[in-house]
């Protein structure tokens, strides 16, 4: 048990100022995005979709530890993880013009595609594993195991072999891949919806959860000053 700690889902984070102001104003940015989204102000569904993604691995890295053996404090490791996250996400939203205009699993992926969506990937698991532990994290992994070494399956488990550009393209780039059924489904807008009362919860909770804390505290109990993802249900 003591070795599966180390891959567990982590704890709350005891955020310093900065954690504090960089989580609030990410809740209160993601939630201002996705409500002017609802009331009908036109922003790009990929841009839209790629900076909530990386508002929400913000608030994961920043409000989970890595492990149940992490430190509860500020980390460099956090703060690294989320600037490598919002430097994939940015890169997309940058990239985006370009991205539209290619065929995806027919045009070449340039070795900066690649990198970016594998990256964002990696930190996707990584925020997942956080939150809610190592379930979906082998579910996934499975399936990609599957996608990448399937073609030596026998009978019909088998496929044909996939290149590493085409196992990155169909699961970042195509509309059915990481990010793909968020803009192409129907049920878009509800989506968006969705999100946004995702948002005003996150933004509630981080931006007045100090200030009603105390009250619900017995009279002399320290503050734990405890905040995050991993203290959720689930």
């Amino acid at each position: 048990m003591k070795a599966y700690q180390w891959i567990a889902r982590g704890r709350p984070r005891e955020n310093g100022p900065a954690g504090r102001a960089v989580s609030t104003a990410v809740a209160l940015g993601l939630s201002a995005l996705l409500m002017a989204m609802a009331f009908g102000v036109y922003v790009d569904r990929a841009i839209a979709l790629h900076l909530f993604v990386g508002g929400m691995l913000t608030l994961a890295f920043l409000t989970v530890t890595g492990n149940p053996r992490r430190p509860t404090g500020p980390t460099a490791a956090s703060w690294l993880l989320v600037a490598a996250s919002w430097a994939a996400c940015l890169y997309f939203v940058a990239m985006h013009d370009a991205h539209a205009k290619r065929i995806p699993m027919i045009d070449e992926l340039s070795v900066a595609d690649m990198t970016a969506a594998i990256a964002l990937t990696v930190l996707v698991l990584e925020a997942t594993r956080r939150c809610i532990g190592m379930t979906l994290v082998v579910l996934v992994l499975g399936f990609l195991a599957y996608g990448i070494w399937g073609d030596r399956l026998p009978g019909s488990f088998s496929h044909r072999a996939l290149s590493a550009q085409e196992i990155v393209d169909h699961l970042v780039f195509s509309t059915s891949g990481l990010l793909g059924p968020a803009l192409t489904s129907p049920s878009v807008g509800y989506s968006f919806v969705y999100h946004l009362e995702i948002g005003l919860l996150f933004a509630t909770l981080v931006a007045i959860g100090p200030l009603v804390g105390p009250a619900g505290r017995r009279a002399g109990a320290p503050s734990t000053g405890k905040f995050g993802l991993a203290e959720f249900p689930g």
